[in-house]
């Protein structure tokens, strides 16, 4: 079984001319490929009493946002998510959808998902339900 290991770790995957290593990990009897990062993505917050933005920046530049506007004291609106070129296929867009759903349920809001994205996200994910607003 090491061996076998060793050959998936030490392999690399060529998606669109980037590489990525996937570490495969035992879940139960199976083993999964999940991709290993070699940074950690820091996805980031602010707000006014318009609306805000969750984020990804790296250095200067923001690299992945998703915004929002206020809809009265307990409502958000989700109504843009861009994700930068470089980031494509890595699942930045569903960090910053999680990160709101993890805003609202912090602070007892809803979302209203107008966004494509956002929307179809947190429509799949039924784990994010509890916070759709109706």
């Amino acid at each position: 079984m090491t061996l076998l290991l060793e050959r998936f770790l030490s392999k690399m995957y060529c998606n669109q001319h980037k590489f990525s290593l996937f570490l495969f990990q035992q879940k139960g009897s199976a083993y999964v490929a999940e991709p290993f990062y070699f940074y950690k993505m820091e996805i980031q917050h602010k707000s006014d009493a318009k609306g805000g933005m969750f984020f990804y920046q790296n250095g200067d530049k923001v690299l992945a946002e998703m915004t929002y506007v206020w809809a009265g004291d307990k409502k958000i609106i989700i109504d843009h998510t861009e994700v930068n070129e470089s980031l494509k296929g890595q699942g930045v867009g569903n960090k910053l959808v999680a990160a709101a759903v993890d805003k609202a349920r912090a602070e007892g809001l809803t979302i209203l998902p107008l966004c494509p994205f956002a929307n179809a996200v947190m429509k799949k994910d039924t784990s994010f339900h509890d916070v759709l607003a109706s």
